[in-house]
C-alpha cells in the first residue's frame, strides 16, 4: 500500500474540483482518480485516467451518466504511479453502482454464439488430423497457418455452416 496521504477513510469528496457533466471539456489533461457523482454527492462511478479531460472525450459511461440528473465529475490530481492502486482503494471503500454494472451497448445489437471445444465437429477434425502421428498442438499450429493463408480448415468451415444456419433461422423468426 502507498503511503499516500491521499488513502484515507476520511476522503471529503465535496472538497475535491469539480466540474459539471456538461462542462467536461474544461476538465484539466492531468492524472488523477475521478468520481462521477450524483447531486448527494455519492460516487456513481471511480475511474482513473492518465489525462483526465481526454479520458472523458469519449468515456464508456457517458451516455449513460448523460440520462442522469445534476451529474458531476469531482477528480484528485494523483501521479501516474500511484492510479491503480488508487482507484481500486477508492472503488473498494465507496463501491460505486456503475462500477458493478455491464458496459451499457450504444451500438447494434450482436448475436454471440458459444462453441464447445469439445464439440464433435472440432473432435472429429483432431482424431483426423492426428491419425498419422502428429500431436494436438502440431495439428492446431498447422490450422492457425492455414488460416493465415486464407485457406478455410474443415473445422472453420463447419462452424461458418452452423452460423449461416443461425441466421437463417434468425430471419425467418424462429428461436
Amino acid at each position: 500500500m502507498t503511503d499516500n496521504v491521499l488513502i484515507s477513510s476520511a476522503i471529503d469528496i465535496s472538497s475535491l474540483p469539480r466540474l459539471p457533466l456538461d462542462k467536461r471539456g474544461q476538465l484539466p489533461l492531468c492524472s488523477a482518480v475521478y468520481f462521477a457523482l450524483n447531486e448527494a454527492n455519492e460516487p456513481l462511478y471511480i475511474g482513473k485516467a492518465v489525462q483526465l479531460g481526454r479520458r472523458w472525450t469519449s468515456h464508456h459511461r457517458l451516455s449513460q451518466l448523460q440520462k442522469m440528473q445534476n451529474i458531476s465529475i469531482a477528480w484528485m490530481e494523483v501521479p501516474r504511479n500511484q492510479l491503480d492502486e488508487l482507484e481500486g482503494v477508492y472503488i473498494k471503500m465507496f463501491n460505486p453502482p456503475l462500477n458493478r454494472s455491464p458496459y451499457p451497448s450504444d451500438g447494434p445489437k450482436r448475436m454471440s454464439i458459444y462453441i464447445n471445444p469439445r464439440d464433435a465437429i472440432v473432435i472429429n477434425w483432431l482424431e483426423k488430423a492426428t491419425e498419422d502421428g502428429t500431436s494436438e498442438s502440431e495439428a492446431i499450429l498447422k490450422l492457425i497457418r492455414k488460416s493465415e493463408k486464407n485457406e478455410p480448415s474443415p473445422v472453420e468451415q463447419a462452424l461458418r455452416e452452423r452460423i449461416a444456419f443461425l441466421e437463417r433461422l434468425l430471419r425467418i423468426g424462429v428461436g
